[in-house]
């Protein structure tokens, strides 16, 4: 299986009542604006860190999907960026000082059990990765035969 760092973003809408956890791919950028339309929430803004512990227990820096365990009140929905699926994810296990890879199948699992409300929410925003394959391919159509010009991209994967 294809095992993927994430980073994580909280954020809060509706004057702070309620509460995402946003779980990407660590190469991938957010954008606020597009997430919020994306699943259906009002504007979104970062919560600040005294939220992040009162529902989370967690301190920036830490924050894992594993954190809603603590939410005793189940307030904090949990988006998945969809690519993420049949991965092994990497997660901090409420600490940074270390990272666990869990399949994503199980990390949903967990959270759901817990209680908590999860998305699935589709990205359009493409990685680094491939953004970089994207334009090796153009080059390719351009310039030279596919093959020669893609070789050294899917040889470095």
């Amino acid at each position: 299986q294809f095992k993927s760092f994430s980073q994580y973003l909280y954020t809060s809408a509706d004057k702070k009542k309620n509460y995402y956890l946003v779980v990407v791919p660590i190469d991938k950028r957010v954008n606020i604006k597009k997430l919020s339309a994306n699943i259906g929430s009002r504007r979104l803004s970062f919560a600040d860190e005294a939220a992040l512990w009162d529902l989370l227990k967690l301190k920036a820096g830490s924050v894992t999907p594993l954190g809603v365990l603590n939410d005793e009140e189940k307030k904090v929905t949990v988006v998945f960026d969809a690519c993420m699926q049949n991965r092994q994810i990497g997660i901090h296990p409420m600490e940074n000082t270390a990272t666990v890879f869990i399949s994503f199948e199980d990390v949903l699992s967990i959270v759901q059990s817990h209680g908590n409300k999860t998305i699935a929410a589709a990205w359009t925003n493409k990685t680094h990765a491939e953004r970089l394959l994207l334009l090796y391919v153009r080059m390719a159509h351009m310039h030279c035969g596919l093959a020669v010009c893609i070789a050294p991209i899917l040889n470095a994967a």
